[in-house]
């Protein structure tokens, strides 16, 4: 029935969502710590290297894990007696560390925040913002502006209830920029490749992304388990998967991990297990051959890293069969037929059975295994 219910959505949500979220990409991950000192050398621990970051007027302060395409990890915490929006970063840490929010990267904020107006939902921004470092006691000229969700939308608004925000940096990042020393990780790490999220009620939750003018739903995945959909966000993906609960309590839209590529898989393991002093599970996740990092020393943050290589070649793959189920159904078509986006066609015939064309050849290379890695 879940699966009816999303194919059902798909058939009646057009397909030319106005793109009013810009450009938009995965661009940052805050995970709310107790003590950041400890957090820090516990990430370094694992290969990470981690920068100091700055402190903000309500009391908190952070540290950064810079990666080559842009994304890095926010490590943040505050004080008891921290002010505003930065006192509910150390709420939140104290009752359960691990990743609190997330940021997308975009063109225009303020192209982003009357995207979202006009489709009546409610939120704040642009927002001018900053952070100060060790001896600044004003804030500097705004390096940011962010588009968030209003904490009590107003009744005859719309939410997001997903834990994330919009932000547009001053000047923007340069997308072709060369590797630096600060960006370059021990344990091989060089970029981000999806942000996982658990909801209870995926279907509504893949409609309001769309709705915020995403392409949603998009292919199946999963992890640990949990079953969901992708949403594309730049080169990554957000990937909604289903978790036990009644929507709108406190777990819903909980930020579950992220998954990081390597440039070299067998030197990140190496590297990984010779630091913990611990032996990781090697298995093939949603994006190929995978191991995860110990929570422990990630403080609650699902982190799994996944072998770049291994990501080219699936991506490979799967525009291979897209293509191929795209043209059977253009071969058999009868009349005027609307045909499903690309990323959504080798799902549905196969996990769905649903009567769309598909050959056996394609579906033979679907159901293929590799009995090297663990399922």
């Amino acid at each position: 029935m879940k699966n009816i219910s999303i194919f059902f959505l798909l058939l009646v949500t057009p397909l030319s969502a106005k793109p009013f979220v810009s450009g938009a990409r995965l661009d940052h991950v805050g995970v709310a710590v107790r003590d950041l000192d400890r957090t820090r050398a516990d990430y370094e621990t694992l290969g990470f290297q981690v920068q100091p970051g700055g402190h903000f007027p309500g009391g908190a302060s952070n540290a950064i894990i810079d990666l080559d395409d842009h994304f890095y990890l926010e490590l943040i915490t505050a004080p008891d007696d921290a002010k505003g929006d930065d006192a509910t970063i150390i709420q939140f840490a104290k009752a359960h560390e691990g990743a609190m929010y997330f940021g997308l990267n975009v063109s225009s904020a303020k192209d982003t925040a009357d995207g979202l107006k006009a489709h009546n939902f409610d939120v704040q921004g642009p927002t001018p913002g900053s952070v100060m470092s060790e001896h600044d006691t004003t804030p500097p000229a705004p390096q940011w502006y962010s588009v968030d969700p209003a904490d009590k939308p107003a009744a005859e608004k719309r939410a997001i209830a997903s834990p994330m925000f919009f932000i547009e940096y001053v000047p923007a990042p340069n997308d072709h920029r060369t590797p630096s020393d600060k960006s370059r990780q021990p344990n091989y790490v060089v970029g981000v490749r999806a942000i996982w999220i658990g909801v209870h009620d995926l279907v509504e939750a893949l409609a309001a992304m769309r709705e915020q003018g995403f392409r949603a739903p998009g292919r199946f995945v999963s992890l640990d388990g949990l079953e969901g959909r992708a949403t594309r966000a730049g080169t990554g993906d957000l990937n909604l998967v289903k978790i036990p609960g009644e929507p709108g309590d406190p777990n819903d839209y909980r930020i579950l991990g992220v998954t990081l590529i390597v440039s070299d898989f067998e030197k990140s393991r190496a590297a990984v297990e010779a630091a913990t002093k611990m032996r990781l599970r090697v298995y093939r996740g949603a994006y190929g051959l995978s191991l995860s990092l110990p929570v422990a020393l990630t403080h609650g943050l699902r982190v799994e890293l996944v072998d770049r290589h291994h990501v080219t070649a699936h991506q490979a793959q799967r525009s291979h069969l897209f293509g191929a189920d795209r043209e059977c159904l253009r071969a058999q078509s009868r009349g005027p037929a609307r045909v499903l986006p690309v990323q959504y066609l080798s799902s549905f015939s196969i996990r769905l059975d649903a009567r769309v064309c598909i050959s056996g050849r394609v579906k033979e290379r679907r159901t293929q295994s590799d009995p090297s890695v663990q399922e």
